[in-house]
């Protein structure tokens, strides 16, 4: 059937598809957002019931879910918060081999939440937000990686933000990669590292997930995010794309 006037007339009208995944059997599956609040949903995979649904609906996700995409993230899902895969022994690898954002600011380690210190605050939160962007690994090289890393951190910020306002005061955003090169690169040092001393960006520097060991690999490939490919119709050759990724906790 095709109904015709207004679009904003039409109830089946831009419906939000949100995530989730059966506690059962970890299955993915789609509900949309004129859906939620059933009661009764039942996993496409195990057909177990999954009453979870209509306990974790909120109005406000299908919102923030559409502010997400709206910056022009490649994507962006609603999960338990309990699917963050921290692992403490990813976090090392931020120190040997050394990464270049090691002890360059407050938001990266030796100065963030350690990995068991950030598992502890996990437990605070209900949901999470994670988005992605998939760029071209030729536009991240050289001075295309500063802005990239800007988009970012700006991204990550303006989805907390605009969380908070919609009542989830203690939203938390969580970026991938240092603020340090991204945001303060002219400077000698992080400002916030000082004795006495602020974050010159309190409204867009936000700390490194891989820092607290959080391991995106596997959290991406739960969400169905795999590294992606492009095809370059010139030599014919494929070129990745790289992935960069970012979290916002709601309780």
């Amino acid at each position: 059937m095709v109904l015709k006037g207004c679009p904003s007339e039409d109830p089946f009208y831009d419906l939000n598809p949100i995530d989730f995944f059966c506690s059962v059997c970890d299955a993915e599956f789609t509900i949309f957002s004129d859906e939620l609040a059933n009661s009764y949903h039942k996993c496409h995979k195990c057909g177990s019931r999954i009453v979870e649904v209509a306990l974790m609906y909120d109005e406000r996700i299908p919102q923030l879910l559409a502010f997400a995409k709206s910056l022009g993230v490649s994507d962006a899902k609603l999960l338990r918060v309990d699917r963050i895969v921290v692992d403490d022994g990813f976090r090392s690898h931020c120190q040997e081999p050394r990464c270049p954002n090691y002890d360059t600011s407050v938001n990266c380690p030796p100065h963030s939440m350690t990995p068991g210190e950030f598992r502890d605050h996990l437990k605070d939160y209900v949901h999470v937000l994670a988005f992605k962007f998939d760029m071209p690994a030729e536009a991240l090289n050289g001075a295309g990686r500063p802005e990239a890393g800007l988009l970012l951190h700006e991204t990550t910020a303006a989805i907390e933000h605009y969380a908070v306002s919609l009542g989830f005061e203690r939203a938390r955003g969580y970026s991938s990669g240092g603020c340090k090169k991204t945001l303060c690169f002219e400077h000698a040092n992080c400002e916030a590292l000082q004795e006495g001393g602020q974050c010159r960006h309190p409204d867009k520097a936000r700390p490194s997930l891989s820092g607290m060991g959080v391991n995106w690999h596997e959290l991406s490939k739960s969400l169905g995010w795999m590294m992606l490919k492009n095809e370059d119709g010139d030599s014919n050759t494929t070129a990745e794309t790289i992935m960069m990724a970012g979290l916002v906790l709601l309780e």
